[in-house]
């Protein structure tokens, strides 16, 4: 139980301290990180790394983070668009990702290992480069759902800055509030 109350607070601080999108963003900088490692040490221990790395933020950091993205999304919308969301883009990727793996043991059966890590990390920076963009779009679809009435949120529940500067920018949030 102490270890879910600390992983709860590691979220929370993540959230208020970086955002929805640096949150989201720190999986893919330490996936990054460790795929650049192995790409330049590539063995057991470096893929090792890189992978409990990737899934151990997959399912703390980042999944908290990136079930924030769904906050603009009317509750009757919310489960048609996150099962196309979460299946279908979950799907496709492991399809262009074993396509990669098999198109690496092909093209490079001796070296497949450092190009795997490598395209890991290539992908892993371009998704970082986009969190940018995504922090924008949350901001303009949040607040655009919140003027039209679509969602409404509890100030109270709200963690990260982003959404508190929205509920702000768009009177639905009281200063006071904000300020705590």
């Amino acid at each position: 139980a102490a270890a879910v109350g600390e992983g709860r607070e590691v979220r929370r601080a993540a959230l208020r301290h970086l955002g929805i999108a640096g949150t989201v963003a720190l999986r893919p900088a330490l996936t990054a990180v460790s795929s650049i490692l192995g790409a330049t040490l590539p063995g057991f221990a470096t893929a090792t790394f890189a992978r409990g790395a990737h899934e151990s933020l997959t399912n703390s950091l980042f999944r908290s983070a990136y079930e924030l993205l769904y906050t603009p999304v009317p509750e009757a919308e919310k489960r048609r668009v996150k099962a196309l969301v979460d299946v279908s883009v979950d799907k496709v990727g492991t399809f262009l990702g074993s396509g990669l793996i098999a198109l690496a043991f092909v093209l490079a059966p001796g070296a497949w290992a450092p190009v795997l890590f490598a395209t890991a990390a290539v992908v892993s920076l371009a998704a970082l480069a986009l969190s940018n963009r995504l922090h924008r779009g949350y901001v303009r679809t949040l607040e655009q759902s919140l003027l039209a009435g679509r969602v409404r949120l509890d100030s109270d529940d709200v963690l990260d800055q982003a959404t508190q500067v929205t509920l702000a920018h768009t009177s639905l949030i009281e200063r006071g509030t904000l300020l705590r």
